[in-house]
């Protein structure tokens, strides 16, 4: 049985230490020698102790291993993104990647894993004593020490203050046993000569914000923003105000990026590529300001984002949440290069695409204005909601109800986050009151039903220069009082609009039955096609 929708409008092992991994071929970056593999970094604390003996005491041991996996299909690449104790990167982490590279389109070695149809594999630094993922192939590049994450010598903020001095010796002794100035790294990135007081901790803020064709610029709440400093990465959530603080303190430069994915979904830039923004090198804060004359491709992943993330956990309207993280799944968005689908949507979602780990939405039209975008990702989150609550098979349902019930959806969120802005009056699409009923999209199923029984207007009567003889094009919409929580109780039982007009009746039965028949009569004298709904056909 094909599932499918679219709408208009993704045993531990340790190597040797002599063991010498194989140079991977990157187009794109210089592999540096490695200042935190431990057998160097007992070298370095050899030395740091021998010019300095009254230095505190440190033992050195292996505090993670910096490992490559490599997910054979993509079962084993969902079952590692779902992994939420360590940071996956697509590309090594012990390389420099010049100014304008993106080190995001890395993968290794690129033909051979394409041409197989492998997902990409993946970098971490993973603390000793965790157990790898069952049967996902990995190698283990180095056994690490990383100071800075020594829980003998550190705390969630970083290294305690007693052994500042020790950890900053070591760290520099290392870098010049490899080659890697650490000195000279930090006068490049801060533009004046290194100090002590210029390597004082710093913790890494900022602002994460977005271009809004409707209001100018707004924040993005609750995406990941990640700084790492060679294996050691820390993660944080922007606020409501695009607002981010992490609370560990770095004493030099960090890489700044941010992951489009959060617990219970993930964006992709592909089927197989997650979606991320490779910010700066730097001291100090960093305020990314995603615009599309500057990176359209990141305008797409950040809107996108920000309809999921709403969806998911802001709860600005009283509905179910899409299905959530389970047999080590997430939901799948994958944002699209293209301006349609093959059938000329600019978004769909297949439910059948959820058992294969394929994206389960796919939005389109990168350059669209971002209230559509944002819509879209809406409307597609709404059908795979539906999914998963409904208590009948969705290939049963007709495709008026599964797509009227995402539009009333859609017009919903996208209406009360503009509002939240001081739009207190902004109704996305005009609540497409005024669509007259011969149009092509409510002969494919997109009707207002749904938002009319959450709407206040009877839009037969409330149209600028109506002309009488229109009337039978427009409902006459009487209904009023019902909570779209309300709806999304009636339309998850509901195969038919017949099926979803009772539920309402008997839901909330002060609402009058005949203006219910009515609206729904309307709806149900249409020409609308009787196939079965979207998640068997293509639209």
């Amino acid at each position: 049985m094909v599932l499918f929708n679219s709408c208009r409008k993704a045993e531990e092992k340790v190597l040797p230490e002599n063991h010498q991994p194989q140079k991977v071929q990157n187009r794109l970056g210089v592999q540096l020698k490695n200042p935190y593999k431990k057998t160097l970094m007992d070298s370095a604390y050899q030395l740091v102790k021998e010019n300095n003996p009254d230095l505190p005491n440190l033992i050195i041991k292996t505090t993670h291993l910096y490992v490559k996996f490599s997910p054979l299909d993509s079962l084993q690449a969902e079952a590692l993104s779902c992994d939420t104790l360590f940071s996956l990167y697509n590309y090594p982490l012990d390389y420099k990647y010049e100014v304008g590279q993106d080190p995001d389109e890395f993968y290794e070695p690129a033909e051979d894993r394409m041409k197989n149809k492998l997902p990409p594999v993946q970098y971490a630094s993973i603390p000793v004593g965790y157990t790898m993922p069952l049967n996902i192939p990995y190698e283990v590049l180095a056994e690490l020490y990383i100071p800075d994450l020594d829980k003998t010598i550190s705390d969630e903020q970083g290294v305690k203050t007693e052994y500042e001095t020790v950890v900053d010796s070591l760290e520099i002794r290392a870098f010049n046993l490899t080659g890697n100035d650490i000195d000279e790294e930090d006068e490049q990135i801060a533009g004046r000569p290194t100090t002590k007081s210029h390597r004082r901790r710093f913790n890494p803020a900022g602002r994460v914000q977005r271009e809004d064709n409707v209001i100018g610029t707004v924040p993005v709440h609750g995406c990941k923003v990640r700084a790492r400093r060679w294996f050691n990465t820390q993660t944080t959530l922007t606020d409501v105000n695009g607002n981010y603080n992490i609370t560990y303190r770095f004493r030099r430069p960090v890489n700044y990026s941010i992951d489009w994915s959060r617990n219970d979904f993930a964006i992709r830039r592909s089927q197989w590529f997650g979606a991320y923004y490779r910010g700066p090198k730097r001291r100090g804060n960093w305020n990314p300001n995603f615009s599309r004359s500057l990176n359209e491709r990141q305008l797409h992943f950040a809107t996108i984002f920000q309809a999921a993330h709403d969806y998911y956990y802001n709860r600005m309207v009283d509905i179910r949440t899409p299905p959530v993280k389970r047999w080590l799944r997430k939901l799948v968005i994958s944002a699209m290069e293209r301006n349609s689908s093959d059938s000329g949507a600019t978004g769909d979602f297949a439910a059948w695409r959820w058992w294969i780990s394929w994206p389960d939405i796919r939005i389109f039209n990168p350059g669209a204005q971002t209230q559509d975008t944002y819509a879209t990702t809406i409307h597609e989150l709404a059908h795979a909601s539906h999914w998963a609550m409904n208590n009948v098979p969705l290939y049963c349902v007709r495709s008026v109800v599964v797509e009227s019930w995402a539009r009333a959806v859609e017009i919903m969120f996208t209406s009360q986050r503009y509002r939240n802005y001081g739009m207190v009056n902004f109704l996305y699409g005009g609540g497409w009151q005024d669509v007259p009923s011969s149009n092509a999209n409510i002969m494919r199923g997109y009707t207002q039903v749904g938002f009319d029984l959450v709407d206040d207007q009877n839009q037969r009567f409330v149209r600028a220069n109506r002309n009488i003889n229109e009337d039978r094009l427009f409902a006459n919409d009487n209904v009023t009082g019902f909570t779209l929580r309300e709806v999304e109780n009636a339309v998850r039982n509901a195969r038919t609009l017949e099926d979803w007009r009772n539920a309402m009746v008997n839901i909330n039965p002060n609402i009058r039955a005949i203006d219910l028949n009515e609206l729904f009569n309307f709806y149900m004298n249409l020409n609308i096609s009787a196939c079965p709904g979207c998640f068997m056909c293509t639209y």
